[in-house]
């Protein structure tokens, strides 16, 4: 486990090679791990996965999809083995469009991810090389996400 003030130095530096860009970080101690939550401006998402996967050698562990009041966040959380450390880069998407890069050409462990946030909430991902459904059966109807609280069940 890495230390806090490695940690923190860990997220000065990855927020100042992304200034403007990582919008805000804040760390977060775990039993087995450090913990270290950036909230990136939904462009620049893909080049902070980028570095965190093909520079530090970060596995993409799951990303979670949360639906607020007013917009969905995302949450892509990689480990970071040999420092000791879990980075979660947190997006916020609008709400009556919410759509984000896909990850799946960059890292495949994104790939069944983002299908299943596709079919449970409704968010697209353009660029994904395998957009079709996952979890739900094929004659689902369309615009019809059982994890929305909007969802009334199908009729």
């Amino acid at each position: 486990m890495a230390c806090s003030k490695d940690v923190e130095r860990f997220a000065e530096d990855l927020a100042a090679r992304f200034r403007g860009k990582i919008l805000e970080w804040y760390l977060k101690p775990l039993a087995e791990a450090s913990c270290v939550y950036f909230r990136v401006e939904k462009g620049s998402l893909k080049q902070v996965a980028e570095v965190l996967f093909k520079e530090m050698d970060g596995k993409l562990s799951t990303i979670s999809a949360v639906e607020h009041a007013s917009f969905f966040e995302l949450v892509y959380h990689f480990t970071l083995s040999r420092q000791g450390i879990l980075v979660n880069l947190k997006v916020e998407l609008e709400k009556d469009r919410p759509e984000m890069p896909s990850l799946a050409p960059l890292m495949k462990g994104a790939n069944y991810i983002e299908r299943e946030i596709r079919d449970l909430f409704g968010i697209e991902f353009p660029g994904h090389p395998e957009p079709k459904r996952l979890i739900l059966p094929d004659g689902w109807p369309e615009g019809k996400h059982p994890l929305r609280s909007d969802y009334k069940g199908v009729e």
